[in-house]
Protein backbone atom coordinates (compact mmCIF):
# COMPACT_ATOMS: atom_id res chain seq x y z
CA UNK A 1 0.00 0.00 0.00
CA UNK A 2 1.69 3.86 -1.24
CA UNK A 3 1.88 6.20 1.20
CA UNK A 4 0.31 9.99 -0.03
CA UNK A 5 3.66 11.74 1.09
CA UNK A 6 7.40 10.57 1.85
CA UNK A 7 8.49 9.22 4.95
CA UNK A 8 10.90 7.72 7.53
CA UNK A 9 10.86 4.33 7.55
CA UNK A 10 12.84 1.99 10.20
CA UNK A 11 12.47 -1.91 11.67
CA UNK A 12 10.57 -2.37 14.28
CA UNK A 13 13.41 -3.63 16.33
CA UNK A 14 15.63 -0.34 15.32
CA UNK A 15 16.21 2.28 17.67
CA UNK A 16 14.33 5.70 17.05
CA UNK A 17 16.32 8.37 17.11
CA UNK A 18 15.80 11.90 17.52
CA UNK A 19 17.19 12.83 13.81
CA UNK A 20 14.21 10.43 12.86
CA UNK A 21 11.29 12.31 14.60
CA UNK A 22 12.36 15.58 12.99
CA UNK A 23 13.03 14.10 9.66
CA UNK A 24 9.02 12.98 10.04
CA UNK A 25 8.33 16.75 11.10
CA UNK A 26 10.42 18.18 8.23
CA UNK A 27 8.72 16.03 5.32
CA UNK A 28 5.12 16.47 6.77
CA UNK A 29 5.95 19.86 6.43
CA UNK A 30 7.64 20.14 3.36
CA UNK A 31 4.07 18.14 1.77
CA UNK A 32 1.82 20.78 3.07
CA UNK A 33 4.18 23.90 1.71
CA UNK A 34 5.19 22.32 -1.77
CA UNK A 35 1.32 21.88 -2.38
CA UNK A 36 2.19 25.71 -3.42
CA UNK A 37 3.73 24.34 -6.24
CA UNK A 38 2.03 25.07 -9.54
CA UNK A 39 2.10 22.67 -13.32
CA UNK A 40 2.40 25.82 -14.87
CA UNK A 41 0.61 26.81 -18.18
CA UNK A 42 3.28 27.60 -19.91
CA UNK A 43 4.73 24.39 -19.77
CA UNK A 44 7.81 25.36 -17.06
CA UNK A 45 5.98 24.43 -13.99
CA UNK A 46 7.49 27.30 -12.46
CA UNK A 47 6.64 27.46 -9.05
CA UNK A 48 4.51 30.25 -7.66
CA UNK A 49 5.33 32.48 -4.49
CA UNK A 50 2.28 33.62 -2.83
CA UNK A 51 0.27 35.87 -0.71
CA UNK A 52 -2.11 34.76 2.19
CA UNK A 53 -2.04 37.75 3.81
CA UNK A 54 -2.36 41.00 1.35
CA UNK A 55 -0.65 43.78 3.35
CA UNK A 56 -2.29 46.87 4.05
CA UNK A 57 -0.69 50.48 2.43
CA UNK A 58 -1.07 53.76 4.98
CA UNK A 59 0.92 56.84 4.05
CA UNK A 60 2.70 58.67 6.86
CA UNK A 61 4.49 61.70 7.14
CA UNK A 62 7.08 62.89 4.19
CA UNK A 63 7.30 59.45 2.21
CA UNK A 64 7.04 56.93 4.48
CA UNK A 65 4.33 54.60 4.11
CA UNK A 66 2.94 51.70 7.02
CA UNK A 67 3.26 48.44 5.00
CA UNK A 68 1.37 45.21 6.77
CA UNK A 69 0.84 43.09 7.84
CA UNK A 70 1.91 40.47 5.47
CA UNK A 71 2.16 36.17 5.01
CA UNK A 72 2.60 34.36 1.81
CA UNK A 73 5.74 31.66 0.50
CA UNK A 74 8.33 32.45 -1.63
CA UNK A 75 10.12 29.83 -3.77
CA UNK A 76 13.48 29.44 -3.38
CA UNK A 77 15.17 27.79 -5.97
CA UNK A 78 18.31 26.89 -4.22
CA UNK A 79 19.69 26.83 -0.55
CA UNK A 80 17.76 24.26 0.87
CA UNK A 81 17.92 20.97 1.61
CA UNK A 82 16.60 17.44 0.54
CA UNK A 83 13.73 17.82 3.04
CA UNK A 84 13.27 21.03 3.11
CA UNK A 85 9.90 22.37 1.11
CA UNK A 86 11.51 24.72 -2.08
CA UNK A 87 9.09 27.22 -0.36
CA UNK A 88 9.90 29.91 2.15
CA UNK A 89 7.25 31.81 4.96
CA UNK A 90 6.65 35.63 3.97
CA UNK A 91 5.56 36.71 7.57
CA UNK A 92 6.35 40.46 8.41
CA UNK A 93 4.51 43.08 10.67
CA UNK A 94 3.30 46.38 9.92
CA UNK A 95 6.82 48.06 8.63
CA UNK A 96 7.56 51.80 7.82
CA UNK A 97 8.94 52.13 4.65
CA UNK A 98 10.96 55.48 3.39
CA UNK A 99 10.63 55.91 -0.44
CA UNK A 100 12.85 58.30 -2.18
CA UNK A 101 12.17 62.08 -3.29
CA UNK A 102 9.84 61.90 -6.56
CA UNK A 103 11.57 63.62 -9.62
CA UNK A 104 10.01 66.81 -10.48
CA UNK A 105 9.75 65.97 -14.20
CA UNK A 106 8.79 62.74 -14.70
CA UNK A 107 6.72 59.53 -12.42
CA UNK A 108 8.59 56.36 -11.72
CA UNK A 109 7.52 52.99 -10.18
CA UNK A 110 9.52 51.45 -7.16
CA UNK A 111 8.79 48.00 -6.23
CA UNK A 112 8.49 46.61 -2.93
CA UNK A 113 9.99 43.74 -2.52
CA UNK A 114 10.77 41.08 0.42
CA UNK A 115 13.48 38.13 0.86
CA UNK A 116 12.37 35.66 3.17
CA UNK A 117 14.48 34.06 5.55
CA UNK A 118 14.13 32.90 9.28
CA UNK A 119 16.17 33.58 12.98
CA UNK A 120 16.21 31.79 15.83
CA UNK A 121 14.18 32.54 19.17
CA UNK A 122 12.78 30.98 22.16
CA UNK A 123 16.16 30.82 24.32
CA UNK A 124 16.28 28.25 26.88
CA UNK A 125 19.11 26.97 28.64
CA UNK A 126 20.34 23.71 28.01
CA UNK A 127 23.19 21.74 29.39
CA UNK A 128 25.58 21.28 26.78
CA UNK A 129 28.45 18.24 26.69
CA UNK A 130 31.54 20.17 26.59
CA UNK A 131 33.97 16.94 26.23
CA UNK A 132 32.43 13.78 26.12
CA UNK A 133 35.68 12.04 27.04
CA UNK A 134 35.57 13.41 30.75
CA UNK A 135 31.78 13.67 30.19
CA UNK A 136 32.12 17.71 31.85
CA UNK A 137 28.74 19.93 30.39
CA UNK A 138 28.42 23.97 30.54
CA UNK A 139 25.00 25.50 30.37
CA UNK A 140 24.38 27.54 27.27
CA UNK A 141 21.24 29.32 26.11
CA UNK A 142 19.89 27.59 22.53
CA UNK A 143 17.36 28.72 20.43
CA UNK A 144 14.49 26.23 20.15
CA UNK A 145 12.29 27.28 17.66
CA UNK A 146 12.92 29.19 14.27
CA UNK A 147 10.42 31.76 13.33
CA UNK A 148 9.87 33.70 9.98
CA UNK A 149 11.95 37.03 9.05
CA UNK A 150 11.29 38.61 6.03
CA UNK A 151 13.51 41.79 5.18
CA UNK A 152 11.36 44.12 3.25
CA UNK A 153 13.06 46.49 1.02
CA UNK A 154 12.29 49.29 -1.50
CA UNK A 155 13.37 49.25 -4.88
CA UNK A 156 13.54 52.89 -6.43
CA UNK A 157 12.75 53.16 -10.59
CA UNK A 158 13.97 55.28 -12.95
CA UNK A 159 11.97 58.68 -13.78
CA UNK A 160 10.44 58.79 -16.86
CA UNK A 161 7.71 60.02 -19.08
CA UNK A 162 6.12 56.17 -19.28
CA UNK A 163 8.11 54.69 -16.57
CA UNK A 164 8.78 51.07 -16.18
CA UNK A 165 9.42 48.55 -12.94
CA UNK A 166 12.98 48.09 -11.69
CA UNK A 167 14.43 44.54 -11.97
CA UNK A 168 13.93 42.29 -8.83
CA UNK A 169 16.97 41.78 -6.76
CA UNK A 170 18.19 38.25 -6.53
CA UNK A 171 16.97 35.94 -3.85
CA UNK A 172 13.80 38.52 -3.61
CA UNK A 173 9.95 38.90 -4.73
CA UNK A 174 8.08 41.28 -5.82
CA UNK A 175 5.34 42.45 -3.31
CA UNK A 176 3.95 45.35 -4.73
CA UNK A 177 4.69 48.10 -7.44
CA UNK A 178 4.36 51.88 -6.16
CA UNK A 179 3.43 54.62 -8.82
CA UNK A 180 5.53 58.27 -7.62
CA UNK A 181 3.92 60.82 -9.62
CA UNK A 182 6.29 63.81 -10.64
CA UNK A 183 6.58 66.46 -8.18
CA UNK A 184 4.32 64.66 -4.97
CA UNK A 185 4.58 66.42 -2.01
CA UNK A 186 4.01 63.57 -0.05
CA UNK A 187 3.21 59.78 0.07
CA UNK A 188 -0.18 60.78 0.51
CA UNK A 189 0.03 61.42 -3.27
CA UNK A 190 0.85 57.94 -4.27
CA UNK A 191 -1.79 55.95 -5.97
CA UNK A 192 -2.94 53.35 -4.15
CA UNK A 193 -0.01 50.25 -5.06
CA UNK A 194 -0.45 47.51 -7.48
CA UNK A 195 -0.16 43.95 -6.78
CA UNK A 196 3.19 42.03 -7.59
CA UNK A 197 2.35 38.68 -5.75
CA UNK A 198 -1.22 37.37 -5.41
CA UNK A 199 -3.13 34.66 -3.91
CA UNK A 200 -2.83 31.05 -5.03
CA UNK A 201 -6.32 29.33 -6.80
CA UNK A 202 -7.03 26.22 -5.03
CA UNK A 203 -7.17 22.98 -7.29
CA UNK A 204 -8.40 22.52 -9.85
CA UNK A 205 -8.07 26.38 -10.61
CA UNK A 206 -4.53 26.26 -9.79
CA UNK A 207 -4.06 24.82 -13.62
CA UNK A 208 -5.98 26.22 -15.06
CA UNK A 209 -7.08 30.33 -16.42
CA UNK A 210 -10.79 31.18 -16.44
CA UNK A 211 -12.96 33.83 -14.69
CA UNK A 212 -13.98 33.71 -10.94
CA UNK A 213 -16.29 36.84 -11.19
CA UNK A 214 -16.94 39.57 -13.40
CA UNK A 215 -14.88 40.79 -16.33
CA UNK A 216 -18.21 41.39 -18.36
CA UNK A 217 -17.54 43.67 -21.25
CA UNK A 218 -19.28 47.17 -22.02
CA UNK A 219 -19.52 48.79 -25.03
CA UNK A 220 -20.28 52.30 -25.85
CA UNK A 221 -23.62 51.97 -27.36
CA UNK A 222 -23.82 55.36 -28.58
CA UNK A 223 -20.92 55.98 -30.36
CA UNK A 224 -21.40 56.89 -34.31
CA UNK A 225 -19.73 54.43 -35.93
CA UNK A 226 -19.41 55.90 -39.07
CA UNK A 227 -17.11 58.21 -37.74
CA UNK A 228 -15.88 56.71 -34.15
CA UNK A 229 -14.70 53.86 -32.25
CA UNK A 230 -16.89 52.38 -29.66
CA UNK A 231 -15.11 52.46 -26.30
CA UNK A 232 -15.28 49.47 -24.52
CA UNK A 233 -14.99 48.40 -20.61
CA UNK A 234 -15.04 46.33 -18.03
CA UNK A 235 -18.64 47.09 -16.18
CA UNK A 236 -18.41 44.98 -13.49
CA UNK A 237 -17.10 46.42 -9.93
CA UNK A 238 -15.04 43.51 -8.46
CA UNK A 239 -13.54 41.25 -10.90
CA UNK A 240 -11.60 38.35 -10.09
CA UNK A 241 -9.62 35.78 -12.79
CA UNK A 242 -7.39 32.99 -12.41
CA UNK A 243 -4.35 33.28 -14.69
CA UNK A 244 -1.97 30.20 -14.15
CA UNK A 245 -2.89 29.35 -11.25
CA UNK A 246 -3.17 32.97 -9.61
CA UNK A 247 -5.98 34.74 -8.31
CA UNK A 248 -5.87 38.60 -9.45
CA UNK A 249 -8.36 40.82 -8.12
CA UNK A 250 -9.27 44.28 -9.63
CA UNK A 251 -12.03 47.18 -9.08
CA UNK A 252 -12.56 48.47 -12.34
CA UNK A 253 -14.64 51.26 -10.93
CA UNK A 254 -10.93 53.30 -10.91
CA UNK A 255 -10.76 51.51 -14.97
CA UNK A 256 -8.94 49.14 -15.92
CA UNK A 257 -6.63 50.38 -19.01
CA UNK A 258 -7.78 48.74 -22.70
CA UNK A 259 -4.68 48.21 -24.42
CA UNK A 260 -3.92 46.71 -28.30
CA UNK A 261 -1.49 43.97 -29.02
CA UNK A 262 1.42 45.33 -30.70
CA UNK A 263 2.20 42.57 -32.63
CA UNK A 264 -1.07 41.41 -33.94
CA UNK A 265 -3.12 44.66 -33.92
CA UNK A 266 -6.90 44.13 -34.16
CA UNK A 267 -7.14 48.04 -35.72
CA UNK A 268 -3.55 48.48 -37.59
CA UNK A 269 -5.21 47.17 -41.01
CA UNK A 270 -9.48 48.20 -41.96
CA UNK A 271 -12.07 45.28 -41.88
CA UNK A 272 -12.87 43.89 -45.45
CA UNK A 273 -16.29 43.83 -46.75
CA UNK A 274 -17.53 42.57 -43.57
CA UNK A 275 -16.55 43.20 -39.64
CA UNK A 276 -13.40 41.72 -38.58
CA UNK A 277 -13.47 39.57 -35.26
CA UNK A 278 -10.78 39.70 -32.98
CA UNK A 279 -10.16 38.51 -29.13
CA UNK A 280 -9.75 40.08 -26.32
CA UNK A 281 -7.33 39.34 -23.17
CA UNK A 282 -7.69 39.65 -19.01
CA UNK A 283 -3.49 40.20 -18.75
CA UNK A 284 -1.42 40.11 -15.83
CA UNK A 285 0.11 38.02 -12.92
CA UNK A 286 3.98 36.82 -12.67
CA UNK A 287 4.04 36.26 -16.34
CA UNK A 288 3.16 39.56 -17.17
CA UNK A 289 2.89 42.61 -15.17
CA UNK A 290 0.41 45.25 -16.40
CA UNK A 291 0.25 47.54 -13.71
CA UNK A 292 -1.36 50.92 -15.38
CA UNK A 293 -2.35 54.68 -13.04
CA UNK A 294 -6.17 54.61 -13.83
CA UNK A 295 -8.15 56.88 -11.86
CA UNK A 296 -6.04 57.42 -9.27
CA UNK A 297 -5.47 53.73 -8.63
CA UNK A 298 -2.59 51.73 -9.93
CA UNK A 299 -4.47 48.61 -11.69
CA UNK A 300 -2.44 45.16 -11.50
CA UNK A 301 -4.31 44.09 -14.84
CA UNK A 302 -4.92 45.18 -18.50
CA UNK A 303 -7.23 44.25 -21.19
CA UNK A 304 -5.58 43.59 -24.50
CA UNK A 305 -7.58 43.81 -27.90
CA UNK A 306 -5.73 40.95 -30.57
CA UNK A 307 -6.25 38.97 -33.79
CA UNK A 308 -4.20 36.09 -31.89
CA UNK A 309 -6.84 33.31 -31.17
CA UNK A 310 -7.12 31.60 -27.79
CA UNK A 311 -6.58 28.26 -26.81
CA UNK A 312 -10.31 27.63 -25.79
CA UNK A 313 -9.24 24.51 -23.63
CA UNK A 314 -6.85 26.34 -21.55
CA UNK A 315 -8.23 30.17 -21.64
CA UNK A 316 -4.79 31.60 -23.10
CA UNK A 317 -4.12 32.83 -26.19
CA UNK A 318 -2.27 30.58 -29.27
CA UNK A 319 0.43 32.74 -28.98
CA UNK A 320 2.71 35.16 -26.97
CA UNK A 321 0.89 38.92 -26.82
CA UNK A 322 3.02 42.00 -27.12
CA UNK A 323 1.88 45.49 -25.19
CA UNK A 324 4.27 48.39 -24.02
CA UNK A 325 5.43 46.94 -21.24
CA UNK A 326 6.66 44.39 -23.52
CA UNK A 327 6.29 40.48 -23.98
CA UNK A 328 3.38 38.80 -22.31
CA UNK A 329 4.21 35.09 -22.07
CA UNK A 330 0.88 33.54 -23.10
CA UNK A 331 0.33 31.69 -19.61
CA UNK A 332 0.08 35.53 -18.26
CA UNK A 333 -3.44 35.97 -20.23
CA UNK A 334 -6.47 34.70 -20.28
CA UNK A 335 -9.43 35.63 -22.99
CA UNK A 336 -12.40 37.13 -21.74
CA UNK A 337 -14.92 37.82 -25.22
CA UNK A 338 -14.74 38.41 -28.56
CA UNK A 339 -14.97 41.86 -30.74
CA UNK A 340 -15.66 43.41 -33.97
CA UNK A 341 -13.81 45.76 -36.20
CA UNK A 342 -16.60 47.78 -38.40
CA UNK A 343 -16.36 46.45 -41.95
CA UNK A 344 -13.93 48.83 -44.43
CA UNK A 345 -12.88 50.56 -41.36
CA UNK A 346 -10.03 50.26 -38.40
CA UNK A 347 -13.29 51.13 -35.55
CA UNK A 348 -14.57 48.80 -32.85
CA UNK A 349 -18.35 48.24 -33.04
CA UNK A 350 -20.29 48.48 -30.13
CA UNK A 351 -21.51 45.08 -29.10
CA UNK A 352 -23.50 43.60 -25.84
CA UNK A 353 -22.18 41.07 -23.84
CA UNK A 354 -24.38 38.43 -22.43
CA UNK A 355 -23.89 35.42 -20.43
CA UNK A 356 -23.08 33.45 -23.37
CA UNK A 357 -23.00 34.90 -26.25
CA UNK A 358 -21.99 38.21 -27.94
CA UNK A 359 -24.09 40.55 -29.89
CA UNK A 360 -23.21 42.45 -32.44
CA UNK A 361 -24.78 46.42 -32.71
CA UNK A 362 -25.72 48.34 -35.75
CA UNK A 363 -24.59 48.50 -39.53
CA UNK A 364 -24.37 44.91 -41.77
CA UNK A 365 -24.36 42.97 -38.61
CA UNK A 366 -20.83 41.50 -39.44
CA UNK A 367 -21.88 40.03 -43.30
CA UNK A 368 -24.47 37.93 -44.51
CA UNK A 369 -25.24 35.35 -46.67
CA UNK A 370 -27.15 35.70 -49.32
CA UNK A 371 -28.59 33.27 -52.09
CA UNK A 372 -30.56 33.82 -55.26
CA UNK A 373 -31.92 30.43 -56.03
CA UNK A 374 -31.23 29.02 -59.74
CA UNK A 375 -33.58 25.80 -59.08
CA UNK A 376 -35.59 23.71 -56.84
CA UNK A 377 -32.16 21.63 -55.88
CA UNK A 378 -29.86 21.59 -52.97
CA UNK A 379 -27.76 25.04 -53.11
CA UNK A 380 -25.10 26.53 -50.95
CA UNK A 381 -26.12 29.22 -49.28
CA UNK A 382 -22.22 29.59 -47.33
CA UNK A 383 -21.25 30.08 -44.43
CA UNK A 384 -21.25 33.78 -42.03
CA UNK A 385 -18.09 35.35 -43.37
CA UNK A 386 -16.65 37.13 -40.22
CA UNK A 387 -17.53 34.39 -37.60
CA UNK A 388 -14.77 34.20 -35.00
CA UNK A 389 -12.98 30.67 -34.80
CA UNK A 390 -13.95 30.28 -31.33
CA UNK A 391 -17.53 29.93 -32.14
CA UNK A 392 -19.86 27.30 -31.97
CA UNK A 393 -23.08 28.75 -33.08
CA UNK A 394 -23.99 32.19 -34.39
CA UNK A 395 -27.77 33.63 -33.32
CA UNK A 396 -29.39 35.99 -36.49
CA UNK A 397 -32.68 36.82 -39.20
CA UNK A 398 -33.21 34.48 -41.71
CA UNK A 399 -35.54 35.79 -44.50
CA UNK A 400 -37.17 34.47 -47.92
CA UNK A 401 -37.67 37.57 -50.51
CA UNK A 402 -39.61 34.90 -52.60
CA UNK A 403 -42.16 35.76 -55.62
CA UNK A 404 -43.52 32.29 -55.23
CA UNK A 405 -46.49 31.38 -52.73
CA UNK A 406 -45.80 30.47 -49.22
CA UNK A 407 -43.48 26.98 -49.55
CA UNK A 408 -41.28 24.77 -47.02
CA UNK A 409 -37.64 25.99 -46.78
CA UNK A 410 -35.25 22.52 -45.85
CA UNK A 411 -31.87 23.51 -44.54
CA UNK A 412 -29.62 20.97 -44.96
CA UNK A 413 -26.13 20.42 -42.87
CA UNK A 414 -22.51 20.05 -44.55
CA UNK A 415 -21.11 17.19 -42.90
CA UNK A 416 -17.61 18.34 -43.59
CA UNK A 417 -17.18 15.49 -45.66
CA UNK A 418 -15.98 17.16 -48.78
CA UNK A 419 -18.69 16.18 -50.72
CA UNK A 420 -19.51 17.57 -53.68
CA UNK A 421 -23.23 17.98 -53.57
CA UNK A 422 -25.17 18.74 -50.38
CA UNK A 423 -26.59 16.10 -48.02
CA UNK A 424 -29.92 14.53 -48.77
CA UNK A 425 -31.56 13.56 -45.22
CA UNK A 426 -32.05 15.72 -42.99
CA UNK A 427 -30.81 15.83 -39.63
CA UNK A 428 -27.14 14.26 -40.53
CA UNK A 429 -24.03 15.93 -40.68
CA UNK A 430 -22.40 18.31 -38.67
CA UNK A 431 -23.99 21.54 -38.14
CA UNK A 432 -27.94 21.56 -36.64
CA UNK A 433 -30.47 24.49 -36.55
CA UNK A 434 -33.23 25.67 -34.08
CA UNK A 435 -35.78 25.47 -33.89
CA UNK A 436 -35.57 22.87 -36.61
CA UNK A 437 -34.27 21.87 -40.27
CA UNK A 438 -37.23 22.12 -41.77
CA UNK A 439 -39.56 24.90 -41.70
CA UNK A 440 -42.75 26.63 -42.99
CA UNK A 441 -42.03 29.44 -44.49
CA UNK A 442 -43.93 32.86 -46.20
CA UNK A 443 -42.78 35.05 -48.62
CA UNK A 444 -41.43 38.22 -47.65
CA UNK A 445 -41.01 37.26 -43.95
CA UNK A 446 -38.29 37.40 -41.71
CA UNK A 447 -37.94 34.97 -39.40
CA UNK A 448 -35.87 36.01 -36.01
CA UNK A 449 -33.22 34.04 -33.47
CA UNK A 450 -32.09 31.41 -35.95
CA UNK A 451 -28.92 29.61 -34.55
CA UNK A 452 -27.22 27.57 -36.33
CA UNK A 453 -24.11 25.39 -34.77
CA UNK A 454 -21.11 25.01 -36.70
CA UNK A 455 -18.92 22.08 -36.74
CA UNK A 456 -16.68 21.27 -38.60
CA UNK A 457 -15.94 25.30 -38.18
CA UNK A 458 -16.55 25.82 -41.66
CA UNK A 459 -19.76 23.81 -42.36
CA UNK A 460 -21.69 25.29 -45.25
CA UNK A 461 -25.50 25.94 -45.03
CA UNK A 462 -27.44 24.39 -48.13
CA UNK A 463 -31.06 25.13 -49.07
CA UNK A 464 -33.67 23.17 -50.65
CA UNK A 465 -37.24 23.13 -50.49
CA UNK A 466 -40.85 22.63 -51.72
CA UNK A 467 -42.28 25.88 -53.62
CA UNK A 468 -38.83 27.60 -53.23
CA UNK A 469 -38.15 28.86 -57.04
CA UNK A 470 -35.93 30.12 -59.08
CA UNK A 471 -35.42 33.21 -58.66
CA UNK A 472 -36.00 33.58 -54.70
CA UNK A 473 -33.43 35.54 -52.52
CA UNK A 474 -32.85 33.34 -49.28
CA UNK A 475 -30.36 35.34 -46.83
CA UNK A 476 -29.25 34.87 -43.16
CA UNK A 477 -27.98 37.78 -41.49
CA UNK A 478 -25.73 37.08 -38.41
CA UNK A 479 -26.62 39.04 -35.02
CA UNK A 480 -24.75 37.34 -32.32
CA UNK A 481 -22.13 34.88 -31.76
CA UNK A 482 -21.46 32.78 -28.89
CA UNK A 483 -18.02 33.89 -27.19
CA UNK A 484 -17.17 30.31 -25.41
CA UNK A 485 -15.69 32.66 -22.41
CA UNK A 486 -14.13 30.02 -19.72
CA UNK A 487 -15.84 31.06 -16.05
CA UNK A 488 -15.62 29.33 -13.13
CA UNK A 489 -13.10 26.55 -14.87
CA UNK A 490 -16.14 25.74 -17.18
CA UNK A 491 -16.78 26.63 -21.03
CA UNK A 492 -19.80 28.45 -21.39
Amino acid sequence: MGTQHREVGWSAREEVLSTDLKRMQDLSSKAIQDQARNASLDGSNTPISSFDLVPNWAPAAGFTVNYGPGSGHQFSASGVGVDDSDFQVIEFPVTLLTFATPDVTNPRIDLIVGTAASVGQDLSARNILQDPNTRTQIVANVSKTAQPLTTLQVVTGTPAATPVPPAVPAGAVALHEVWVPAGAANSTAFPLPAQRLFRRAGFPWSVMGGILAGFHLRWDLTADITSTSSSVVVGDAFNQVVIDGEMIECDSLFGISVQQDLANNPFGVAAGTSDKPYYIYAVGGRHAPQGTLQSGVFVPIAIVESLTTPNILSGAPSANLQTARGTVNAAGAVYIGIGFVVAGTTRRRPCIMHDNVTEIVGGDFGGFMSLTKTGTGPEALGIPASKPTVSRSVIGLLSLGAASANGEIHLHPDRGDGAAAAPTSLGVGSLTVAPGLKMQVAAHAIYANIQFFFNPVNATIWVAGTSINTGDVISFTPMAYDHRVRRLGAIS
